[in-house]
């Protein structure tokens, strides 16, 4: 298919590999759908969409496996981590320019990330070359600026979490650590009960467990819907149905609960992981001074030295 039906998307809240598989099993079984690629620390989802197919049936599938996917803009060329971009003409032909002058030219809070010179002329848009007398760059973010061999986990959040709702949040603000601590409130408040209630001491976790199960027995069936019924979700929902049944309610819900934290742990160090990844690209030198077989040096973008 041609660029203008491939479509990008960012998918919060995946966390491992098992992630990965699950988002794109359940979207290649959707019609119109092909050439689904997945990055993890990329958090992109990229596939060729079929004229006749909706982009909301991929989001509301995504969404149903507990992920959130947010569509990016069919400007933005930022990068899935495969090497596929998306058209950015506007941002192009506001910087494509041989000579660009940007004396005066105040870039403050101005985001590159993103911008991608591949297939460009290089040395026009070379900031070395550039006028940058009184050039303010306060604030200019440079991480994730792409010039075409960059990959797209360069690209900086500033601090965001996952899911795009916790933006900004500490982890023990987010959606999962919101769960564990509800979870972990549950168990305790059957626990409290059970000790004024020693009678009701097995119904009150049977009661504890079945609420706790509820999140992850939706997500269990989404993901047996899309074609992965033997999810770690599922086995949890097992584990814990089966510990109901031969009378360990109160293990059960502590299994429930453990499961949830360490989701959230899980969570935690993949958010790490990319900040780290994405402070080493920040790093990483633009240009670089290379010397001809005359000696004299010349300034390149870094990603066309070999």
């Amino acid at each position: 298919m041609d660029d203008a039906n491939r479509r990008q998307w960012r998918v919060a809240g995946m966390d491992c590999a098992s992630c990965v598989a699950k988002v794109t099993r359940a979207v290649e079984r959707l019609p119109g759908v092909s050439a689904v690629e997945v990055n993890l620390m990329a958090e992109r989802l990229a596939l060729d969409l079929a004229p006749d197919a909706s982009a909301e049936t991929v989001e509301r599938q995504v969404a149903a496996l507990g992920y959130t996917a947010t569509p990016l803009p069919a400007g933005d060329r930022r990068r899935d981590g495969h090497g596929h971009a998306a058209p950015g003409r506007a941002h192009d032909r506001a910087h494509d320019r041989a000579g660009h002058d940007h004396t005066g030219h105040d870039h403050t809070g101005h985001d590159h990330a993103g911008h991608d010179h591949a297939g460009r002329d290089r040395e026009a848009h070379d900031h070395a070359a550039h006028d940058h007398a009184g050039h303010d760059h306060a604030g200019h973010d440079h991480a994730g600026h792409d010039h075409g061999g960059g990959q797209g986990i360069a690209h900086s959040h500033g601090g965001h979490e996952d899911d795009p709702a916790d933006a900004g949040k500490p982890w023990w603000r987010t959606g999962k650590a919101m769960l564990v601590w509800t979870l972990g409130g549950l168990v305790g408040a059957a626990y409290l009960l059970s000790l004024a209630l020693p009678a009701a001491h097995q119904w009150l976790f049977v009661a504890a467990t079945l609420v706790a199960l509820l999140p992850f027995g939706r997500r269990a069936v989404a993901l047996a819907r899309a074609g992965s019924p033997f999810s770690i979700e599922t086995l949890m929902c097992v584990a814990a149905l089966g510990a109901l049944v031969i009378g360990a309610a109160e293990e059960a819900a502590i299994v429930v609960l453990l499961f949830a934290l360490g989701e959230l742990l899980e969570n935690v160090a993949a958010g790490r992981a990319r900040a780290g990844i994405r402070a080493l690209a920040r790093l990483m030198p633009r240009t670089a001074l290379r010397l001809g077989p005359d000696g004299a040096a010349e300034t390149v973008p870094s990603e066309r030295l070999r």
